[in-house]
């Protein structure tokens, strides 16, 4: 039996960020592509196939919550973790994605968690 390759878009503003998320997940044997900003987030995920997506919540043009409820009309099964710095989110932004995770936390937390999501999402 042969494990696919599972893959991730990571959307931050920062490329700094982008650069370490993209590092650290393809150590971990994702694939991974990248967005800068939320229109090209939308624009990749109209044509191309991920299992799920990290998201940063401060984005220009649109808040990281404003992505997330686009992207879930567009693929209405695919996880959405937002992985944040921002201390102001509130509990009614958070339920527009399936986990939260603060930039501050340990990497390995993020990692736990998209294992998790994945896992779960192969069950639907």
């Amino acid at each position: 039996m042969t494990k696919t390759m599972k893959t991730i878009l990571c959307v931050d503003d920062h490329p700094g960020a982008l650069s370490l998320l993209k590092s650290v997940f393809q150590k971990c044997g994702f694939a991974v592509f990248t967005a800068g900003d939320p229109l090209e987030a939308i624009a990749s995920a109209e044509q191309t196939t991920f299992d799920l997506a990290v998201l940063d919540y401060e984005l220009p043009n649109m808040s990281g919550i404003s992505l997330a409820k686009s992207l879930r009309r567009i693929k209405p099964l695919v996880p959405l973790v937002l992985f944040s710095g921002c201390l102001s989110i509130t509990d009614e932004e958070l339920s527009a994605v399936d986990a939260h995770v603060a930039k501050g936390e340990n990497i390995n937390i993020l990692l736990a968690k998209v294992r998790d999501l994945l896992h779960l999402s192969q069950r639907r």
